[in-house]
């Protein structure tokens, strides 16, 4: 019998600087172990280590699968709040226009589109779907 596991890791401290360490060290864990994985990445959290100068972490992430996990992750309002009285079509057009910046950085930074999108906690919202399938 073949047991596979997948990881799948949150990064979405783009507040403490000490994260961004703590993110290299997890890395390193894995890599030693030649396991890949998938890093859910907060655009601001990328950002974040490009402005504090951790182009070796993101060098580092390029080895692994990236997942989108939104511009700001917790930062109000939530996904849910922002969607709530928006129907299909108008919250459809409103995801894409405030999370289009997050998903380019990632883009970007990365090299290639995000495999996957992981909400934020549980801000969820019906209207994020077809979203993600016109982002492909």
């Amino acid at each position: 019998m073949t047991v596979h596991v997948f990881f799948w890791f949150d990064v979405e401290d783009y507040v403490t600087p000490e994260s961004d360490l703590a993110l290299g060290r997890l890395i390193d864990i894995f890599d030693r172990h030649g396991l890949k994985t998938t890093f859910k990445m907060v655009a601001e959290k990328v950002r974040g280590l490009e402005r504090r100068g951790h182009q070796d972490i993101l060098t580092k992430l390029c080895a692994h699968d990236i997942g989108y996990h939104t511009d700001y992750h917790s930062k109000p309002p939530s996904i849910s709040e922002y969607l709530l009285d928006y129907d299909w079509k108008e919250g459809t057009a409103e995801f894409m226009r405030r999370e289009q910046d997050g998903l380019n950085t990632l883009k970007c930074a990365f090299q290639r589109s995000p495999s996957c999108y992981g909400q934020p906690g549980g801000a969820w919202a019906p209207q994020v779907y077809p979203a993600l399938r016109q982002w492909g």
